[in-house]
């Protein structure tokens, strides 16, 4: 792949990784530094990739590990989301990489949608989390609960989201008579 191209597709991916990075580390400054770090990477090892649709799943999984990699490096608190719905997540865009049928408004749409699904409780717990941007143990602490409740139950939470958007895909894809 020519440097140029490269060049292109970081920078329309840019966003992307970015809310990518920060839904791992939580972190605007640090999902700043993975980008930065996976765009170096890729202009180093980017070239050997074949195509455009599988250097933006090459990018994706960069930033995962890259993100992954910072949390240990300054020994934060394990990622917002679960091993389980990054993994999740990452099977439904592979598809998108090639086709680019769903925009990011209609992601975006899923989640308000699948958000209001989940009970009072996880929907409390999720505001708290990201809105209020509160850590485990002071959500913790805010509700009188255990920490590994905490943990455990928001762990439900992004389960019920991942199983949610991942039902609003498969009937998105039957609608549009894609299976």
């Amino acid at each position: 792949m020519e440097t140029e191209q490269l060049v292109r597709v970081l920078m329309a991916e840019r966003n992307k990784l970015l809310a990518y990075a920060w839904s791992i580390t939580g972190d605007f400054g640090l999902c700043e530094d993975v980008v930065q770090e996976v765009a170096l990477l890729a202009l180093d090892k980017g070239r050997e990739v074949a195509d455009e649709p599988r250097l933006k799943v090459w990018l994706r999984r960069a930033a995962r590990f890259k993100a992954l990699e910072a949390l240990r490096g300054k020994k934060k608190t394990p990622p917002p989301l679960s091993e389980e719905v990054l993994d999740k997540l990452e099977s439904h865009w592979e598809p998108y990489d090639h086709r680019g049928e769903l925009a990011e408004s209609a992601i975006a749409e899923m989640l308000r949608a699948c958000f209001h699904r989940l009970t009072d409780k996880q929907r409390r717990l999720l505001t708290l989390r990201y809105a209020k941007k509160l850590r485990s143990s002071e959500i913790a602490e805010r509700l009188q609960m255990k920490v590994e409740t905490v943990y455990r139950a928001i762990t439900r939470a992004h389960r019920s989201l991942a199983d949610c958007i991942e039902e609003k895909i498969v009937s998105r894809k039957q609608v549009a008579g894609d299976e």
